[in-house]
Order: C-alpha cells, then structure tokens, then sequence
C-alpha cells in the first residue's frame, strides 16, 4: 500500500552526493575511488566503489562540511565494514554493510538503517552537535579505524546527503553544488459538509519522522477549536480535544511513533475515545463538543496554517460524521 510523505524544506550541504572521485583524500596513496558497474539504489547511475590501499592503515575520504544530520547508501563488495566520522569525539558510527548492523556507535551519535533491496543500505546517524568534517572509511571491522588493503578489494558507497535537521530526509541528488528541496505541503481538503461538529472520528493512518508537535486535526482554521492526533517526541502519540471552554480531552500515550499506527480519535459530549491498532487505549466519558458548524478544515497542521505542520507518512487521514461503536473502531483500526 502507497504512502504520502510529508517532509519539511532541506539542503543537502554536499556539493558532489554520488562522485566521490570529488571528495579529498587524506593521502592519495591510501584512499581512491573507482567508477564501477554496480547500478545505485534509484536504478539509474552508478556507485562509486570505496577501497584501502595499504597495509594496517587510516584510510579515508573526507569533505569539510559542518551539519548534524548525515546519511549515505552503502552495499557490500569484496569488504564490508564501513566507518562514518564526524570529526570530533565520539561521533564515530561503524556498519556491516553484508549484515546490515551496525557494529559500534559511540555516545554523540545514534544511528539507524533502512534495507533499499539489492544489499544495499542507507545508513542515518544525528549528531549530538555539528559536524566538523565527514570522514568514510573502509574498515577491517566493527571497532577499527585502520584497514588492510590490497589496492582493489572494497565496498560500494552512493549518495551522501548532509542536512540541518533532526532526522534524515529523502535522498535529495547533488552534482557539484548544494541543493534545496522544498517543504510538502497537501491543499485540499474536501467538503465542510462532511464534517459533523457535535459528534465523530478523526482517523490517521501513518507514522511521525521527528521530534517537536507534528499535527493531524479536524479544525475551525486555528488551535482553539481542534479535534487532533499529533507527536511531540518519538515514543508518544498525543490527543488534543479543544473548544472556548478548554481541553475536553487531552494527553500523550506511550508507543513508537516512529512506526506505522492506526489512530482513531472518537469525539462526543461525555464520550471520548481514542483507539490505536485495534485497541481502546484511552477514555473519558465527561466533556463537551462543538457547536454544529464550528468545525470545517481537515489540516496537516496544529489548526493554522504553518503551526505544527505534519512531518511524516501517511496512508489514511479521514474523518467520520459519527462516533463510531466500538466494534466499528476495532474494524477501522486493527492492522
């Protein structure tokens, strides 16, 4: 099943993402690279392939670019263990590209993967602080920094991106200079005659890409009147039901909301629910609605526009004129 992504404006502050024939070296006779016939994850171009020379050495490629958020594809050659550096202490991030683990992560960094098919992998890391440099190493393991080169044995490295945000986004393509990618945004949201201020649901199916108040909400065109799911951190899912008089019901439930859920938010005087993956996780039977009318916008935002902007991905967000039964919810929301 498709997914829409919402990702927020970004800038790949690496001039040259794919030919890393551009990168310095830290001494030409430990370092090259080489084009090759391995085709890159986008199935168009090619990766460059990333090998020591040398025996018992430090051998890398280097540019000298400061940001917190760094990202690269990787597959296994003749070698496997790759080493990203950010150039300052504790920032080192090691992964077995034929495994697809990583090996050790040292304490500045906190490091994630995702498999693309092909062997190949995309490897995320955030830094506790920026960059001072970006180093890549081709490793001997999960903990070195030398490698033992015979001058062809190697790995295969593909479009690095480094990026000031607090997670990595999609792969955004550079070719000798620095390149912005403008923020998602969704217009459109369909009838307000669909919208049941007194009574209904708010249904989201998706996920959360970042820390901060990350919104879905049925909405008056502002934050007062809101029916909304939102995230403000990676291990909680938030509710919000807001009118003139306050929170009717309010709070944050603890899951991974970095992952796929289904999220129904049942709203009805003294009758609120919200359910996730099947599961009624949250109720409270005292509290107000809305005027019929109030209601008359289903937003990627907090409720005004700009506020709280979504981030994420999303299969479903829709919105039901009633308050569901609960075999209902238990239908709508089961994975």
């Amino acid at each position: 099943v498709g997914q829409w992504l919402f990702e927020p404006q970004s800038t790949n502050l690496l001039p040259y993402s794919e030919d890393f024939s551009q990168w310095n070296k830290s001494n030409a006779s430990l370092i090259n690279t080489i084009s090759s016939t391995v085709v890159s994850p986008d199935g168009v171009s090619y990766a460059n392939k990333l090998y020591p020379i040398g025996s018992a050495t430090s051998s890398f490629i280097i540019q000298g670019v400061s940001a917190n958020c760094f990202s690269v594809f990787v597959k296994k050659g003749e070698r496997r263990w790759v080493l990203i550096y950010g150039g300052f202490s504790n920032s080192n991030v090691w992964f077995d590209s034929e495994n697809g683990v990583f090996g050790n992560v040292l304490s500045e960094s906190t490091a994630t993967v995702e498999s693309f098919g092909n062997d190949w992998y995309r490897i995320r890391i955030l830094w506790a602080q920026n960059s001072n440099h970006i180093r890549i190493y081709n490793t001997d393991s999960g903990t070195s920094t030398l490698s033992t080169g015979n001058g062809t044995d190697g790995l295969y490295i593909w479009g690095a991106q480094l990026e000031v945000q607090s997670f990595a986004t999609s792969y955004i393509s550079t070719e000798g200079a620095i390149k912005t990618r403008l923020q998602d945004v969704a217009f459109g949201a369909g009838s307000s005659d669909l919208i049941n201020s007194t009574e209904g649901v708010l249904y989201f199916d998706g996920l959360f890409l970042s820390d901060g108040f990350k919104f879905v909400s049925l909405n008056s065109g502002s934050a007062t009147n809101r029916v909304s799911i939102y995230s403000s951190s990676q291990s909680t899912i938030g509710y919000n039901v807001r009118n003139s008089n306050g929170n009717q019901m309010n709070g944050n439930f603890v899951i991974d909301s970095t992952i796929n859920h289904k999220c129904a938010l049942k709203f009805k005087e003294n009758d609120f629910a919200l359910w996730i993956d099947g599961v009624e996780v949250v109720t409270d039977n005292s509290g107000t609605t809305f005027s019929s009318g109030t209601l008359n916008e289903l937003s990627y935002n907090g409720g005004a526009v700009g506020s709280s902007n979504f981030f994420g991905k999303t299969k479903c967000l829709a919105v039901f004129k009633e308050a569901l039964t609960d075999e209902e919810l238990t239908c709508l929301t089961t994975i």
